[in-house]
């Protein structure tokens, strides 16, 4: 939603004369376009990204991912194709649980059928510009080919590698046997991620050799966010993300991690830990990358709409201002305590990821246990991604490269989420 609100806005503010029929088309699965119209409304209200302006400015378009062609008839595919010139592939089922085969047809064939677009797109449009400007030598026609497809990937699709490398932005993602340890998520994500890496270099060969290619006349950029958490000043933000899911989960456990913070704001953390417990505590403690939606929904909008930052991927972390997991599961533990609600803080991380097994399906934190190792907490720690793409990008145009974050913005995250927790 947040992504969406970040292009209707850019509709209004760089649309130009005799183009102002410009929509965003949204797929939508389940529902036919006038429901799925009001259905979007409604998540943008609900996410406080809602101005009037937007009336009218999108499409929902009922179909499925998950399907050949989106679920549309090829007739249909081929209009929408014709209709659009930039496509962002942002849909995919995340699950922890649920393994690669149940996966597959969600996040890698509709990978494949959005490049699909995408290639149909550019084929449409250069066929269009080469009859209506053959004896034209207008330097601009170039640009009125390229069709631009911006695809929202994952930075798990790195977690098939060495703990130790730095991921970079133009890594590979080179065939390992360790893909096929991943869990399912991850691993169709890097699929995916790997084929439209395969797409992007194709448009970056010799124009000879881009002419022969399906792929020859895309402009094609790869966006891997990490954490994303919600809106860094009113806390709104998916509920099926992983901080969201988080909190939830440990409020319905009832329990969280050992945590180092000296403060006594709960009861079971009055008592001063010894300095071996301290410690045996940091050894499960790092910094836990948590990214605001607004951030990296207006920074890939951004990038994605100048032509001088396309063609290329861009990872979206935190670093210099995420909290270390200590002073989120800290700042969590005092939300309830000044609410007169105390949580169990066990006396180890084994003991609490013992509990973590045995949550029931109905607890949030269910589908993500895989991503809970037996001895540490997610977080970044053996795990670097270079944002040097995305830091010179949004330097160049004007915008923040991170947000500091601290104790209110958790609490600002928590008070958004306090009528979905249940003990």
């Amino acid at each position: 939603m947040f992504l969406l609100e970040e292009l209707l806005k850019q509709l209004h503010t760089t649309t130009t004369e005799g183009e102002e029929g410009r929509k965003v088309y949204c797929l939508i699965r389940g529902v036919e376009s006038e429901e799925g119209e009001r259905k979007l409304t409604d998540w943008l209200k609900a996410n406080r990204c809602w101005v009037e302006s937007h009336r009218g400015k999108f499409v929902a378009v009922p179909g499925d991912l998950a399907r050949p062609f989106f679920g549309l008839s090829k007739k249909r595919f081929a209009d929408l194709a014709r209709q659009v010139s930039t496509i962002y592939h942002v849909g995919a089922w995340v699950n922890g649980i649920l393994p690669y085969s149940r996966l597959r047809d969600t996040n890698v064939g509709g990978t494949i059928e959005a490049l699909r677009l995408a290639g149909l797109a550019a084929h449409s449009r250069r066929h269009t510009a080469d009859n209506n400007n053959s004896n034209d030598n207008n330097s601009n026609n170039e640009d009125r080919r390229v069709v631009a497809l911006h695809y929202v990937s994952t930075a798990a699709v790195f977690n098939c590698y060495p703990g130790g490398e730095v991921m970079r932005e133009d890594h590979p993602l080179a065939d390992t046997p360790a893909a096929a340890t991943m869990d399912g998520y991850s691993r169709s994500k890097w699929i995916a991620d790997r084929l439209v890496l395969h797409a992007q270099q194709q448009t970056q060969q010799p124009q000879q050799a881009q002419q022969k290619s399906p792929f020859g006349d895309l402009s094609i950029t790869i966006f891997r966010p990490g954490f994303i958490s919600g809106h860094h000043k009113s806390g709104v933000g998916n509920q099926h993300d992983f901080d969201t899911r988080m909190f939830i989960g440990l409020k319905q456990m009832g329990m969280v991690p050992p945590t180092t913070n000296s403060d006594p704001i709960s009861p079971n953390r009055a008592n001063q830990k010894n300095s071996n417990d301290l410690i045996s505590i940091r050894s499960h403690m790092m910094k836990m990358d948590m990214s605001p939606v607004d951030h990296v929904a207006g920074a890939i909008a951004a990038i994605s709409n100048h032509a001088e930052f396309r063609g290329r991927s861009y990872h979206f972390m935190n670093p210099e201002g995420s909290l270390m997991v200590e002073a989120v599961l800290g700042a969590f533990v005092e939300f309830w305590y000044d609410r007169g609600e105390s949580l169990r803080e066990v006396d180890s991380y084994e003991t609490w990821w013992q509990e973590l097994q045995r949550v029931p399906a109905s607890n949030p934190l269910y589908p993500l246990k895989a991503a809970f190792g037996k001895d540490h907490f997610p977080g970044r720690e053996g795990r670097r991604c270079n944002c040097s793409n995305t830091i010179q990008a949004l330097t160049r145009l004007g915008m923040p490269t991170y947000v500091s974050l601290d104790r209110d913005y958790i609490a600002s995250l928590l008070r958004h989420l306090s009528s979905s927790f249940s003990s």
